[in-house]
């Protein structure tokens, strides 16, 4: 899996986990075993860390591996990589108090088999804007190989390519619904669907624009979540493992900040559906930010963030009273991206604006993720910002990487660490979230062992597999 992020990858040196006091005050706050699961996203907060600053976040940051060092010499031997930091901690975060099992696509195979053999298939869902969209892209690393997959857009099926590149990559049209199926040979031999990835693609030619090499495949101007093509139907009752993203980039709308959008309704059918998600992962806010560009209101972001946000409430809580519901912190920005390599930035008017504007935007996000969660909260939804310290290790690791003169090496363009994506977390962060979704998901039914997070051992659900 990593391997597709980096081209080389260095033998890593010993590295000191230094456990910072705060971070020492988190674990010990909230151990008690009803409240490890919400405890591996939600951090304990006393009265002197509920800050609108990132300062606390940032002294939690010191305690976790840094995946790269620096030398005297700017030589690429003197950065190091392995893996991610949960690996590197072998699951123990110093401010969680349980441990973080490790998954890859075979223990994510068995757990799809328990579950099933339980009567329940699994089925993740997103909700929000980019953030959720990159999630889903990481999240297609971690698929077990010995199911056989079908990939929708608006309920059209796809070709897995062409659903990749759309999930991947910042394009400038988007369906509304993003899907997967994973389904065992069995599952299929009932089930009157084709479901081949070689079959024919429902999406016509026609449908496509072209951006240099790349296709983009224009689904919300040309098809609405309602077209059906190939039913999926039959799918939604045989699969053994679902995946779906929506893309609400406002909240309770789609679009740009300053369109009226499409309303989304998503989170309303689910709450009155019979089957439900496992779990929902809701991500927005940033797009409310751009805004203050156009309309150069201080609080305008804000205004706009409340009124559309509010609609969800209901149906938020409505959902949170049947599965879990958790509201995604916004990764931070990586300004240093602004700043000009050929001259010094206050030689540079351009660049001297953009920098104040980036800095604005950068201040603002915790003011944003405190603003969405104080109106959210009564909900009944979960809070996650325990990998919030690990984005700003990531962003500290870019700063080091740039300032050392790698801005044009592929440790610092790749994905893995995502240095020159001013808006996005970094996929090794990315990994790390998904890790911990499945331990929500998973340990209930593979681990007995209850120093894991989100695991009972007294679970009717758990089986004699074991996971360390």
């Amino acid at each position: 899996m990593i391997a597709q992020y980096f081209p080389r990858a260095s033998i890593i040196t010993t590295i000191t986990i230094k456990n910072s006091a705060a971070a020492t005050t988190a674990a010990v706050s909230a151990t008690t075993t009803d409240n490890r699961c919400k405890a591996m996203f939600t951090i304990y907060k006393n009265h002197e860390n509920r800050s609108l600053t990132d300062t606390w976040y940032e002294k939690l940051s010191h305690g976790l591996p840094s995946l790269v060092r620096a030398g005297e010499s700017t030589s690429e031997d003197r950065f190091t990589h392995w893996d991610t930091r949960l690996q590197l901690m072998s699951g123990q975060v110093p401010y969680i108090p349980c441990k973080v099992t490790q998954y890859d696509g075979v223990a994510v195979g068995q757990c799809l088999a328990a579950k099933a053999k339980a009567g329940k298939p699994t089925w993740l869902a997103f909700y929000g804007d980019s953030t959720m969209r990159l999630k889903m892209d990481v999240l297609l690393n971690f698929l077990p190989p010995d199911l056989i997959y079908s990939y929708y857009l608006n309920n059209k099926k796809v070709r897995r390519k062409l659903f990749k590149d759309i999930v991947a990559y910042e394009l400038e049209y988007r369906p509304q619904i993003f899907e997967v199926y994973g389904q065992q040979s069995l599952d299929l031999l009932q089930s009157p669907m084709t479901n081949s990835d070689n079959d024919s693609n429902c999406i016509n030619r026609d449908n496509y624009v072209k951006k240099g090499q790349m296709k983009i495949y224009r689904g919300s101007r040309w098809y609405s979540a309602k077209d059906n093509c190939s039913s999926v139907m039959n799918m939604r009752r045989t699969y053994r493992l679902r995946l779906t993203m929506v893309w609400a980039t406002r909240g309770s709308k789609s679009g740009a900040p300053l369109d009226e959008g499409e309303k989304i309704s998503k989170l309303e059918e689910w709450g009155k559906a019979e089957v439900v998600p496992d779990v929902v992962l809701v991500g927005f806010g940033k797009w409310s930010l751009m805004s203050r560009e156009k309309i150069g209101m201080e609080l305008e972001p804000f205004t706009a963030l409340h009124s559309l946000s509010r609609p969800l409430l209901e149906p938020l809580t409505r959902l949170a009273q049947i599965t879990p519901v958790i509201l995604a912190s916004q990764g931070r920005y990586r300004w240093h991206n602004y700043r000009s390599t050929n001259s010094p930035v206050l030689d540079n008017e351009r660049e001297l604006h953009r920098i104040i504007y980036q800095s604005q935007v950068t201040d603002s996000i915790p003011y944003l993720d405190a603003w969405l969660w104080t109106l959210l909260k009564s909900t009944g939804i979960w809070r996650w910002d325990s990998t919030l310290p690990f984005n700003l290790a990531s962003l500290k690791e870019c700063d080091l990487m740039r300032d050392a003169g790698f801005s044009n090496h592929p440790f610092y363009t790749n994905r893995w660490w995502n240095c020159e994506d001013p808006h996005h977390s970094s996929y090794e962060t990315n990994t790390n979230e998904i890790q911990m979704l499945f331990n929500m998901l998973c340990n209930p039914y593979l681990s007995t062992d209850n120093r894991h997070c989100c695991s009972s051992s007294s679970s009717s659900h758990s089986t004699n597999s074991s996971i360390s």
